[in-house]
Parts: structure tokens; C-alpha cells; sequence
């Protein structure tokens, strides 16, 4: 749920500007910027959840 994963006010998404998506090939990534280590493993914990992915350890 992109929505989802956009709301989380520290998530900024950067797109490479490609048009066209191929297996394995990267099209963009989302940046977490907070005020603790801690906060910014949350944020991306939540984003990640959103977008059905687990966040690295």
C-alpha cells in the first residue's frame, strides 16, 4: 500500500525515472530521515509492513 508507506512523515520516495520495470532491476527507493537511529528503524519497519516487505534487522 503505497498510501500507506508514503504517510509516514520521515519516508521520502525517490524514483529513478525509468520507464520501463524488468525483474530485478531498480526503479527507485525510499529514504528514512529522523531524529534517532531508533525512530528511523520504526519508520522503516512501518514502511516495509506497508509494502509487504520485512525490514532488515
Amino acid at each position: 500500500d503505497w498510501a500507506a508507506a508514503l504517510a509516514v512523515p520521515s519516508a521520502k520516495l525517490h524514483l529513478y525515472g525509468k520507464r520501463e520495470a524488468r525483474r530485478g532491476r531498480k526503479m527507485g527507493h525510499i529514504t528514512i530521515v529522523a531524529a534517532t537511529l531508533q525512530q528511523a528503524r520504526d519508520d522503516a519497519a512501518r514502511v516495509a509492513a506497508a509494502l509487504g516487505m520485512q525490514a532488515p534487522e
